[in-house]
């Protein structure tokens, strides 16, 4: 703690990033993590609070919550702008409390992605189904690999994809079709409801042409690269 404050002490401007999340049991947390160049010129990072967060998540909640922070760090003076999500509130606190608000590239990308693929949503929502049914029973996973080992297909699980992250959806949707001939031959047998039409098949084929995002995001995401996100902390 003391290495670090005497880092932060040392760097003039810094820009903070901020989000929120709840947790398996249903509590919600929010984060501040400073962004600065060293004496080194070398990015880095420190993260400067992590509540467990009970108040409501009014704007003036969380314009209160990271004065409080910058106040106990002695930084206010010194933040040159707040990334975070296009959430309402936080874009609220941000301007609330004067200073330069940058929305996450990555969130925003994330977004766009999304409503480019609203319109198969159905087909999706079913590939989920699909991973879900496998990933409930262990009896159902096996015979799946039996059957990748007979057909001689490289034995993967599936993965399943989570809605906010374009990431996690392109992670299910390259797998599944890595196993597409496995997983048809054992629904079939098992649970001829959930099959994909090979039309659907193709349609996933083509969104997979989407999957450069993907490499954007990993990159815009990396810790020891400048991004323009993280650029704001030598203006």
């Amino acid at each position: 703690m003391d290495e670090v404050q005497k880092k932060v002490q040392a760097v003039s401007t810094f820009s903070l990033s901020t989000d929120g999340w709840t947790s398996r049991n249903n509590e919600s947390y929010i984060a501040i993590v400073a962004h600065f160049i060293d004496e080194e010129t070398k990015l880095q990072s420190a993260l400067l609070g992590c509540i467990n967060y009970k108040e409501r998540h009014t704007c003036q909640d969380l314009c209160n919550f990271m004065k409080d922070v910058m106040t106990d760090w002695h930084i206010s003076h010194k933040v040159a702008a707040i990334v975070s999500d296009n959430a309402a509130n936080i874009l609220s606190a941000v301007r609330l409390g004067e200073w330069r608000s940058v929305s996450c590239f990555a969130h925003s990308l994330n977004l766009a992605v999304q409503e480019a693929t609203k319109e198969i949503s159905d087909i999706l929502a079913q590939v989920k189904d699909i991973v879900e049914f496998f990933n409930r029973s262990t009896q159902d996973q096996k015979k799946l690999i039996a059957t990748q080992q007979q057909m001689n297909l490289p034995v993967l699980e599936l993965k399943q994809g989570v809605q906010t992250r374009w990431n996690s959806t392109v992670d299910m949707l390259q797998r599944i079709m890595k196993v597409k001939d496995a997983v048809i031959a054992t629904l079939a047998l098992l649970l001829s409801d959930l099959t994909i039409t090979e039309s659907d098949w193709q349609i996933i084929g083509v969104v997979l042409l989407l999957s450069p995002f993907y490499g954007i995001t990993v990159k815009i995401s990396a810790k020891r690269n400048l991004t323009f996100v993280k650029s704001y902390c030598v203006l």
